[in-house]
């Protein structure tokens, strides 16, 4: 068994270590005796990943930006099924390019509304439960949903696009009633 903290040794060199060294096993990364999620290795190569609800490259993905919880590597574990079909390698690279993707999104809304739209941050899910306790009300139109709220006299809105989340904050002096609905029906067309 060997154990850390993510803050000390990050994920990727984790996976770079034991890509290297071969090792069979599940990394099962947690937060506070909260279980985050897993990822499985055999031979070096990540098979599968679990995070929340999601499996596969999706889980990956979400648990490759963990900036922060504990990890314990445990070896002699049965092995789930193979879900993922890529070295080490390609897999962070294919990880890399989503995040670039997620970047993408988000500059794309902040030029479209540029000077409407103070700011775009994807929101992790792990810290999506406290800003929803934050936030005002749910509010839906037909197949356009969002969530709204106001932190420091800023309106915000908290959409989803792709089972990511972002918070997008508006200039001081946009009325919610004019913006979100376009905001969201662009989205939607990116």
């Amino acid at each position: 068994m060997f154990k850390g903290n993510l803050k000390t040794i990050p994920l990727i060199h984790l996976l770079q270590l034991f890509s290297q060294e071969k090792k069979s096993g599940v990394i099962l990364l947690n937060n506070m005796e909260e279980k985050i999620g897993e990822i499985f290795l055999k031979e070096g190569f990540v098979i599968a990943a679990k995070y929340k609800n999601l499996s596969g490259k999706k889980a990956f993905f979400k648990l490759i930006n963990l900036k922060s919880g504990d990890f314990v590597f445990e070896e002699n574990v049965a092995l789930p099924r193979q879900e993922i079909h890529l070295t080490c390698e390609q897999l962070l690279l294919d990880a890399l390019r989503y995040q670039d993707e997620i970047k993408d999104v988000q500059q794309k809304i902040t030029d479209q509304f540029k000077g409407r739209v103070i700011k775009v941050n994807k929101v992790p899910w792990e810290d999506l439960w406290s800003l929803l306790l934050k936030s005002g009300e749910i509010l839906e139109s037909g197949d356009l949903g969002y969530l709204w709220g106001k932190e420091k006299n800023h309106p915000y809105l908290i959409v989803e696009k792709d089972k990511e989340v972002f918070k997008i904050e508006l200039a001081a002096n946009e009325r919610l009633d004019n913006i979100a609905h376009e905001i969201i029906s662009f989205i939607q067309g990116i």
